[in-house]
């Protein structure tokens, strides 16, 4: 892997969840990584695992591709498709903070 920087979305991330992207010189593209500290993390490692064993089985052009995960410590790296729009629950979180703006 090579360089890599952080995903600035429209919107601030948890404190367990780091989101990044990585010139992967293995797949020769850039890739999404999203890092879960399991400690920290709201989310329990039942769904988390599900969501996962999902994403691996998905073969469509509307699903982000799933490249694989990888376990550190507490931390659980997930790598993807990076998609240049950013990550969807960032946009939907900033699309119900919009909205709230209105009410």
């Amino acid at each position: 892997m090579g360089k890599y920087g952080s995903d600035y979305g429209p919107c601030p991330m948890p404190l367990y969840t780091l989101k990044i992207f990585w010139f992967d010189n293995e797949l020769n593209k850039v890739v999404a990584i999203k890092v879960i500290d399991l400690e920290e993390s709201e989310d329990k490692i039942d769904d988390i695992q599900k969501e996962i064993a999902v994403l691996q089985q998905c073969r469509s052009t509307y699903i982000t591709e799933y490249y694989g995960s990888y376990l550190h410590q507490t931390k659980l790296w997930i790598r993807m498709e990076y998609m240049a729009g950013g990550f969807v629950a960032d946009l939907v979180r900033f699309l119900l903070l919009q909205m709230k703006s209105f009410i």
